[in-house]
């Protein structure tokens, strides 16, 4: 039995290499190594960097050591097994290792090298045009989408800590709570007296000077008026919580939320390039549109859903996924031929929508100009006396979202104006906060500009804190990197705000440079409001790919028109894309704050030993 933090062994006498050093453990149980030798080059210890050993991880207990080729002695010191028994021969040197058959790495290997190969340069998978009136291609698409979904939906599971927050952490059950309460004719989740007597409320120190510790008073929730509500989007409660609630008497779980706003996501991703695809770039390969749809969905905020699917990120993939849908109604209902009345309401509903799930996310109504602008302007398709129906289909379910959302906020805090962000009880004074100038430049380097740390140690990239010389308050997590680093796709966008001859339409270059400006517009806004959150990448990434992708679809076309090589770009999109997909499923494990590492030990060895096997 270990009875100390540590155990030490010592080998002596070898007098010859240590070519491997076994470990056997019982399921479940995990140990970190650190070895050392004594060898023809080193009179004194020279240790090794430490590894992890996990019983139900057979390849990590199996260490290939690369000391001399006449080891004198070994020294293994054991942590993290105190109080455990360990048999006599269950640490070994040279022992016969046994073949470690992978068939998940085989077949992701597999499937790999093939998408790669569909991919290369010259491949007869470009010849084939986008064309989603095709009944195969759609039963394609489905297929993509239904195949990511069942990943994504076992991927959630991965951090069980927090799937468990819900059951004891107050303000991860705001959802719940709001339900209840709008099911019994209330917008506030009750009063606090303790508060009424602070001076300041929103003052932590305040706070604490008063007596009132993390326990006395609803953390995370906005407090005005001596009530307490919630203040994020009530839309999401609306569509899926309160349904949910009144048909089982059971609250939806934040993870099932995500899943369902996945899908919606994955499925609004091909449907909105589709309608960019056929109104500007018929020309389009049908591999490419499958490449960026894929890529899209993931980078967008997938990846961060996997490694935290909690309650905050609920309203963020809401916005999304209103704004995706709303952009793809008004892009197919602002082509040529006549605007559907259903295309134009379903798209207002939807972009008016954002407003109750991320308002900050209603920028996206500044492109709404440019999609209508032909059937407004050059058409007279309308706001005409001829198409007083389509007018009002087009304002009415904008009016109505808005109304609707404006009398929340009137009834909660007294203005149509105030989302009673700054309302917020948490580790500042909101209040306070206002738009300082100074932030923004800090908010573009950390959000879009600073570049990642890169380590050979899976998962390849390391989180950090930010550093700032700026003269103030600075609310940040650990960050892992730039979006333009970890998603190089991003870059494209820059490229064709540049590039003026790239579209034969001048209202596409126009989309592309307000998509891009919304990006930065948006990082900016986040750090001003809240501060340096990695969540909040899923409120600006989108946006730029989707400028980035018609940048893409773009230099496709002009190529296909002059009859030119199209291999540089293919090789060059295809890269950007891989790198993307690979630096979001990466980026799952990088973090160290709620870390995947800390709540599911045996998938993160299991996926560590799966993809450097090397070690």
């Amino acid at each position: 039995m270990i009875s100390g933090e540590e155990a030490v062994i010592e080998f002596s006498g070898i007098r010859g290499p240590a070519a491997f050093l076994s470990f056997s453990l019982e399921a479940g149980q995990q140990a970190i190594l650190s070895v050392a030798a004594v060898d023809e080059a080193n009179a004194v210890w020279l240790w090794a960097p430490s590894r992890t050993v996990r019983g139900d991880v057979g390849p990590s207990q199996h260490l290939r050591l690369h000391f001399g080729k006449d080891v004198r002695g070994l020294r293994v010191v054991i942590q993290g097994l105190q109080g455990a028994r360990i048999a006599r021969d269950a640490i070994k040197i040279n022992a016969v290792v046994p073949l470690f058959f992978s068939w998940r790495r085989v077949l992701l290997l597999t499937a790999g090298l093939y998408g790669l190969w569909l991919l290369r340069p010259g491949s007869r998978c470009y010849e084939l045009r986008t064309d989603l009136t095709r009944g195969r291609q759609q039963l394609f698409v489905a297929a993509c989408i239904v195949l990511q979904l069942l990943f994504f939906h076992r991927m959630l599971q991965w951090n069980t800590q927090a799937l468990a927050w819900p059951e004891y952490m107050e303000h991860q059950q705001q959802y719940y709570r709001l339900t209840e309460a709008l099911l019994e004719g209330r917008v506030d989740l009750g009063g606090e007296p303790a508060l009424l007597g602070v001076e300041n409320p929103y003052d932590p120190a305040a706070r604490a000077a008063a007596g009132l510790g993390y326990g006395d008073f609803k953390w995370d929730h906005a407090y005005y008026g001596g009530r307490y509500y919630v203040y994020f989007g009530i839309v999401p409660v609306l569509l899926f919580y309160l349904p949910f609630y009144v048909f089982t008497g059971r609250h939806l779980p934040h993870v099932d939320c995500v899943f369902l706003l996945g899908g919606l996501l994955l499925a609004g991703t091909a449907f909105l390039l589709w309608q960019i695809v056929r109104r500007w770039f018929p020309r389009t390969p049908y591999i490419l549109y499958l490449l960026l749809t894929v890529t899209m969905g993931a980078a967008s905020c997938l990846g961060y859903a996997v490694y935290k699917p909690d309650f905050y990120l609920v309203p963020i993939m809401a916005g999304i996924v209103c704004g995706v849908w709303g952009l793809g109604f008004w892009t197919g209902a602002g082509g040529q031929g006549e605007p559907g009345a259903w295309q134009l309401g379903a798209g207002s509903l939807c972009l008016g929508l954002i407003a109750g799930c991320r308002p900050q996310l209603l920028l996206t109504l500044a492109a709404g100009p440019v999609l209508l602008g032909r059937a407004v302007f050059r058409d007279r398709k309308l706001f005409t006396g001829k198409s007083l129906g389509k007018t009002l289909a087009l304002c009415l379910p904008l009016a109505a979202a808005a109304a609707g959302i404006m009398w929340y906020n009137a009834v909660r805090f007294g203005s149509v104006w105030d989302f009673g962000a700054n309302y917020n009880l948490t580790t500042n004074d909101m209040t306070h906060r206002g738009w300082v100038w100074g932030r923004c430049a800090l908010g573009i380097f950390s959000y879009l500009l600073q570049p990642p740390r890169i380590s050979a140690v899976f998962p390849f990239l390391e989180d950090f804190r930010v550093e700032t010389v700026y003269q103030g308050l600075t609310l940040s997590e650990m960050m892992v990197g730039g979006v333009l680093w970890l998603f190089p796709v991003l870059c494209f966008g820059f490229y064709g705000m540049a590039e003026r001859k790239l579209f034969e339409d001048r209202g596409c270059r126009c989309l592309v440079w307000i998509f891009q400006w919304m990006m930065v517009a948006l990082a900016v806004t986040d750090a001003q409001m809240a501060g340096l959150l990695t969540r909040y990448f899923g409120d600006f990434v989108w946006v730029g790919m989707i400028a980035s992708a018609m940048v893409i679809l773009a230099c496709y076309d002009r190529l296909e028109r002059g009859g030119q090589n199209c291999r540089g770009l293919q090789r060059l999109v295809a890269a950007a894309c891989v790198v993307t997909l690979l630096s979001a499923f990466l980026r799952i494990f990088a973090h160290s704050e709620d870390a995947i590492q800390n709540a599911n030990p045996a998938l993160y060895y299991q996926v560590q030993s799966l993809i450097a096997f090397w070690m």
